[in-house]
């Protein structure tokens, strides 16, 4: 017979927990409690504190911390609790599950994008194909045909059209010849659109964005290295997410983020709020979820872009509120090119903590 542990019974056990730890504590009133930071190792008296504790043991909600003293503030998870000396498995898993329970209305809030999956498939290709020869000399990378295989490549879309047995083109004809001659396609999430890139690099649109049937049009478009993951595993999860499909390849890759329990998205764009909101929505949040945005490195290598829309202040504004739904959220800048979609001699990370 399985047991379920309720959260009120969670929120019990780390409230005897606090007052079994030989640190002061004191009941403040309600749910409030307050006792010695962990973070910034409070004030010279032990019998006093600053880091007040929200515990309410009648509500689903997850348990809110603040000191006053220091900026540690946001939601108690398994971290924070072995920063408590608290450390019981029985206690900290527990928090884990009350972590993604508890914050399931904030969750809510940013859930709602919605991506449709379509069966379309890559054809087999062959290595030797002068547009796969682009994407490895773009990189400097060894790509081996499973690597492709992950990025999903498409060097012909006439050869995909035919595979899937796609009789209509969404596009003038004309275009798909043009395609055909000068672009390689990337299958986006989803596989509702081909992400062309121009391999010739005379073409005025560098990139363009091929809906493959009229119903796939609608689709959220995004881009991921595939990758098999578990939202509700209790291991690490990473997730990177970057600007262009070449940024993803270079992170996976070149970076060497890729693996186990990594999964690398290109949000084929700035707005990195609606993914963020599909991958809530599938359950991508809580305490073992880290975010790592690989950000253009605008300031420094395109001073066109006045906007500020990729400068550290703009992530901070834009991620304020659902930061602490995950273990951490960073923005990592490559130092010596604009994104990361270069040769791993031209990467060079610097990272920052929102």
């Amino acid at each position: 017979m399985v047991s379920i542990i309720t959260n009120r019974e969670v929120k019990q056990k780390i409230l005897d927990a606090l007052y079994n730890r030989p640190v002061w504590i004191r009941h403040v009133s309600g749910p409030e409690y307050v006792t010695r930071c962990p973070f910034c190792g409070d004030s010279s008296n032990p019998s006093h504190g600053h880091f007040y504790i929200s515990i309410d043991l009648n509500s689903d909600e997850n348990i809110k911390y603040n000191c006053f003293k220091c900026p540690a503030g946001g939601y108690l998870n398994r971290d924070t609790l072995k920063r408590l000396d608290i450390d019981d498995p029985s206690i900290t898993n527990g928090a884990s599950i009350l972590f993604k329970t508890g914050n399931f209305g904030k969750v809510k809030k940013v859930m709602g994008e919605k991506v449709k999956q379509f069966p379309y498939k890559v054809p087999p290709f062959s290595m030797n194909d002068p547009k796969i020869a682009y994407i490895r000399n773009r990189l400097q990378y060894p790509f081996t045909m499973e690597d492709y295989q992950k990025m999903k490549v498409v060097p012909s879309i006439l050869q995909f059209l035919s595979y899937n047995n796609i009789k209509q083109i969404t596009m003038d004809e004309s275009m798909i010849y043009l395609f055909e001659r000068n672009y390689v396609g990337f299958l986006s999430y989803g596989n509702s659109h081909l992400l062309l890139r121009d391999v010739t690099n005379t073409m005025k649109i560098s990139w363009i964005k091929y809906p493959i049937t009229e119903e796939s049009k609608e689709n959220r478009i995004f881009y991921s290295i595939a990758s098999d993951m578990n939202p509700y595993t209790t291991e690490d999860i990473t997730i990177n997410l970057c600007e262009g499909v070449f940024d993803a390849a270079g992170v996976a890759f070149n970076v060497g983020s890729m693996g186990e329990n990594i999964l690398t998205i290109s949000v084929t764009g700035k707005y990195y709020e609606p993914i963020l909101r599909y991958l809530v929505g599938l359950g991508f949040f809580g305490e073992n979820v880290s975010i790592h945005i690989y950000a253009d490195n605008d300031a420094t290598y395109n001073a066109k872009n006045t906007a500020r829309d990729t400068d550290l202040a703009h992530y901070r504004k834009l991620f304020g509120d659902t930061k602490y739904l995950f273990k951490e959220m960073r923005v990592y800048y490559n130092t010596k090119a604009k994104d990361c979609g270069y040769p791993k001699d031209q990467i060079s990370l610097v990272n920052y903590k929102l």
